[in-house]
């Protein structure tokens, strides 16, 4: 009897059967099996899983001899093994035509391969997927004209991503939307690269002779004026001043895109905090489009992707004032750590402890977690013993304090518990993401084993440096069968 795909698995041949049902063209591994069967790492095998990877060998083997027979119907997927925010990406394994189970060195390839990739690039290369949130956002704004909306986040929670993926909603909802990047890009020039190729002959005729009195005479072309090819030619000749000083406050040009573009999605780039001129000067700049279009009734959908320190300290301006942004919410510890083992091979090469530990010190920094999870896994592969798995103690060693302390709060808070130690500003991040993973505590020995060492002296510095910790309130301490027993000192009075 075939077994529902909504049914909770108890034998490994049901956790099979569950995890073919939803992701028939996955490598099946130990992990995933393990983790169908809700299994603890430290759990005995299931009985009958040695038997049923032998089965799945053979079957790949024929599978390999046998010639190409017609592909089977499809069958229908649910949820995902793993739950956890939708925020989040749910492709388990990428395609694959075998069920050979990969190596560990093949494993570690595609892990280190995936923490290298970019911050927004693209959606899928980030692996954030369409998140409630921001499919109720789209939503509510795709059927409206002429609004300004705005979507915030802190430095490194994925506003890029963000608006890659909204373009990609829109497109689907049969919506013309462009990807601008204020200071960076210039708005016309995109806007009319994007629409060329459908404008008609005379439109773009009208639209290079606005441009050619900032085009020298050696570089006019004098047999080509309503072509996409030369429209684009011209625009990437002409200065990105002498673009908007031709295009800006034309009502020509910009019925013409208002016409044929129905959303305009601008990214403001992370600022320095301490400077605020630059972004003073970019909104102006969008202030200056938005007041150009209310003044020759054009409708316009705008969603500004500001840095969410600078939405909070330039509240000032008319554009941001008294309105109720769209605020990003950072990944926790737990949703990263399951996204993880679901995109790969459980929490394969780390500990969950150490995974744990990354994610925690990232604060939902998603690029930030990539790169402290590329540092690990690059140190990783150069021990060169594919056998072990990296610990917490790894982590502690692998990632640079100035990693650690990128996200400006930790920076912050741990710079004021040791002002003159940035060694052990890193040691406080690790030991505060150690003891979330534990919340009912530990020794103080664990820790003194964890980040400062096995011997004598760095049982002492652990000491110390716990002492301090509980002096400034951020521990507990207490006796337990003659050892230091420590916690995170609730918040909560």
């Amino acid at each position: 009897m075939t077994q529902s795909i909504t049914a909770k698995p108890k034998t490994v041949q049901e956790a099979i059967t569950y995890i073919q049902n939803h992701y028939p063209d996955a490598d099946i591994n130990e992990a995933m099996i393990r983790q169908a069967l809700e299994l603890d790492e430290d759990a005995p095998d299931p009985p009958g899983l040695t038997e049923a990877f032998e089965h799945i060998q053979q079957e790949s083997e024929q599978e390999e001899d046998t010639e190409e027979t017609p592909p089977s119907p499809p069958i229908a997927k649910t949820a995902p093994i793993v739950r956890m925010s939708e925020s989040l990406n749910r492709s388990i394994a990428p395609q694959k035509q075998s069920r050979r189970i990969p190596t560990n060195a093949e494993k570690l390839q595609e892990e280190i391969d995936w923490a290298s990739e970019q911050q927004g690039e693209s959606a899928e290369s980030a692996g954030i997927f369409q998140s409630k949130q921001l499919k109720d956002f789209v939503s509510d704004i795709s059927d409206k004209n002429s609004q300004l909306r705005e979507i915030t986040g802190k430095t490194g929670t994925g506003k890029t991503t963000t608006q890659k993926m909204m373009e990609a909603m829109l497109d689907d909802r049969g919506k013309v939307a462009i990807c601008y990047t204020v200071h960076d890009d210039n708005l016309f020039k995109i806007a009319l690269e994007r629409l060329s190729d459908d404008l008609p002959k005379k439109t773009i005729e009208k639209l290079i002779l606005k441009l050619l009195p900032f085009v020298s005479k050696d570089d006019k072309k004098t047999d080509d004026f309503n072509s996409p090819e030369s429209l684009k030619y011209y625009l990437n000749l002409v200065k990105d001043r002498n673009i908007k000083q031709a295009f800006a406050a034309d009502f020509f040009v910009l019925e013409l895109i208002c016409t044929h573009i129905d959303f305009f999605l601008i990214e403001f780039k992370d600022y320095d905090r301490k400077d605020m001129r630059q972004f003073n000067s970019d909104i102006g700049t969008i202030a200056e489009f938005w007041r150009n279009l209310s003044k020759n009734n054009f409708y316009a959908n705008i969603v500004l992707f500001i840095q969410q320190e600078m939405f909070e300290q330039s509240v000032h301006h008319f554009l941001l004032k008294d309105r109720m942004p769209l605020t990003l919410q950072p990944p926790t510890p737990e949703e990263l750590t399951a996204f993880y083992c679901e995109q790969f091979y459980g929490n394969h090469p780390f500990t969950k402890e150490a995974l744990f530990t990354i994610a925690s010190c990232s604060h939902g920094n998603w690029r930030l977690w990539k790169t402290m999870m590329y540092q690990c896994l690059n140190n990783y592969q150069r021990k060169n013993d594919l056998n072990a798995e990296i610990t917490a103690e790894n982590v502690s060693q692998w990632i640079p304090s100035e990693l650690l302390l990128q996200d400006q709060e930790a920076e912050q808070e741990f710079a004021e518990v040791f002002p003159h130690s940035p060694e052990l500003q890193k040691k406080t991040a690790l030991t505060i993401s150690y003891l979330k993973q534990h919340p009912e505590g530990t020794f103080q020995q664990d820790i003194a084993k964890t980040f400062f060492g096995p011997d004598g002296d760095a049982k002492k510095d652990c000491s110390k440096f716990c002492i301090k910790l509980h002096e400034i309130g951020i521990i507990e301490k207490e006796w337990k069968n003659g050892l230091i027993f420590i916690k995170l000192k609730s918040k909560n009075p």
